[in-house]
């Protein structure tokens, strides 16, 4: 029985993501209660990739540790800045259950930024809890990337974050190998927060991302060679053949733009002049590659995209979910016991 439900989702294959007709704002609590054992390790969860870059235009202003060049082509920066065009309340009711944010200190200010400053972080950590009490079996991962200047400025963000989230984090009182979804209701949190060793060392609430998750960003801008580094890893990040089960993994289903790509977007006609058109290529990538993975297969965890809502993500990772838990219905007559590693 030891991992028998690792060895299940490897085995299965991925439906038309088409078919899913899951309600998106509370899948974990449909497809799951049932199956509360199952490891969060175990489980593909749909993320989004610089999650709250959505109200980023040409007149917002400079991130405060940005280059301040940028005020010359505010506009261009602005097109290649934003990642996502939702916010994160539409984003966790679309079935997104992880989101990643980048924070820098804007004078008193906590903001968003990903070159251009887009929304203050206390309007996105005041929609995380809202959002908690109204669906408390819907677990979000939260990755914060500070960009901060002090210490104070850490211990001030923290302090923030405690106000909103504080009792509704989830601590790392067991590894990712073993943490259940049962685990985590049963204490009655919501969210998983994953920083910097600097910052998480500020409170044991925190994760320590260095040592509970492993992220792949494979800097490309084409779709042979993003495939080729997700698999077989890019300098000392290993891909999806020699992941690290002990922890989380995230797979980055992302395009990055160069030097060369912005070049082409000024002096090339039919070049993409945005972000959101050189992502274009991508949009049925997630279940063309969980296809291909599953065929190999390889353990999927965590999925994040560029403007996930045009992308099929959702639905193909629900709809391999649902598939393993159908299976699991019609061959086990009780809920599954999972042994941990």
């Amino acid at each position: 029985m030891k991992n028998l439900f690792f060895f299940i989702l490897l085995s299965l294959n991925l439906t038309n993501p088409a078919k899913s007709e899951l309600d998106t704002s509370r899948w974990m609590e449909l497809l799951y209660s049932k199956y509360p054992e199952v490891r969060l390790r175990d489980i593909i969860i749909p993320g989004t990739h610089n999650s709250g870059t959505h109200n980023i235009t040409k007149k917002s202003k400079i991130g405060p540790r940005e280059k301040k060049y940028y005020k010359l082509a505010k506009k261009r920066v602005a097109n290649w800045a934003k990642t996502q065009n939702h916010d994160i309340s539409t984003q966790l009711k679309g079935g997104i259950r992880l989101i990643d944010l980048r924070v820098q200190r804007d004078k008193e200010t906590f903001v968003i930024v990903h070159g251009l400053i887009s929304v203050t972080l206390e309007s996105i950590l005041e929609d995380l809890a809202k959002w908690a009490l109204k669906r408390p079996k819907e677990i979000v991962l939260v990755e914060l990337i500070p960009g901060l200047s002090t210490r104070k400025d850490e211990r001030d963000l923290h302090q923030l974050i405690q106000r909103f989230l504080g009792p509704l984090l989830v601590p790392p009182f067991l590894p990712p190998s073993q943490l259940t979804l049962q685990d985590i209701w049963a204490k009655k949190k919501s969210f998983l927060l994953f920083s910097t060793p600097s910052f998480s060392s500020l409170d044991n609430l925190y994760w320590n991302r260095n040592l509970s998750m492993v992220s792949l960003w494979a800097n490309t801008t084409k779709k042979d060679d993003l495939l080729e580094k997700l698999l077989y890893g890019k300098e000392e990040t290993p891909g999806l053949y020699n992941q690290d089960n002990s922890k989380f993994y995230t797979s980055e289903l992302t395009f990055t733009p160069n030097k060369n790509t912005i070049v082409r977007a000024i002096f090339k006609r039919n070049s993409p002049k945005s972000l959101f058109q050189l992502m274009k290529p991508l949009y049925e990538a997630p279940n063309e590659f969980l296809r291909i993975w599953k065929t190999q297969s390889l353990n999927i965890n965590i999925i994040k995209v560029d403007f996930y809502e045009k992308t099929n993500l959702v639905k193909s990772a629900l709809n391999a979910n649902q598939e393993t838990l159908t299976f699991l219905q019609v061959n086990s007559p009780k809920p599954l016991k999972i042994d941990r590693l």
